[in-house]
């Protein structure tokens, strides 16, 4: 039960990100207010919610190992500007015969 009350407070934090001008955010908007009835937030103790949102972000990180280190790519290049794999202004690959 913790992990769904752990899952529905992520889908409530996603619904201003969403919106609700659109279907899909009306549509998230019900579900998680269709659920919160089943699965109210003090259904599950902080620790009970810790701990399954934490088995679930490790069974993702499992289940999903290229997407957590292009995440940490993107983490370590972004802070300084173009990270090293950025193309060269000019938008050419070096060595490229110019155009024309």
């Amino acid at each position: 039960m913790a992990l769904v009350v752990a899952a529905l407070k992520q889908l409530e934090e996603a619904i201003p990100v969403v919106g609700t001008d659109n279907e899909g955010g009306m549509a998230l908007m019900k579900a998680v207010g269709e659920l919160r009835k089943h699965f109210p937030a003090d259904a599950a103790s902080q620790g009970m919610q810790k701990t399954a949102q934490e088995k679930f972000m490790m069974q993702q990180r499992q289940e999903n190992p290229l997407m957590n280190i292009l995440k940490m790519a993107g983490q370590q290049g972004g802070a300084g500007g173009a990270g090293a794999g950025a193309p060269p202004a000019g938008g050419m690959p070096p060595g490229a015969p110019p155009p024309g």
